[in-house]
């Protein structure tokens, strides 16, 4: 597994998603992506709840696999 090239690619999307997160890599094959982004709810407004900042983070272990077996 390119380490690097999923690092590059979990960047890449953030950018085009157009939010603000970092991209890391841990013990050499797990990627963790926290996201950052605002949030404007459409009914909370009315009752004075403005813009919110919402957060989110989610880790995967990259491992290559062949016909279903981690190699």
């Amino acid at each position: 597994v390119d380490v690097t090239a999923a690092k590059r690619a979990a960047s890449a999307y953030l950018a085009q998603a157009g939010v603000t997160g970092s991209v890391s890599v841990r013990s050499g094959n797990v990627l963790d992506v926290t996201v950052t982004d605002s949030y404007t709810p459409m009914f909370l407004t009315s009752i004075g709840v403005g813009t919110l900042t919402v957060t989110g983070h989610s880790t995967a272990r990259l491992v290559r696999a062949v016909q279903g077996t981690e190699r």
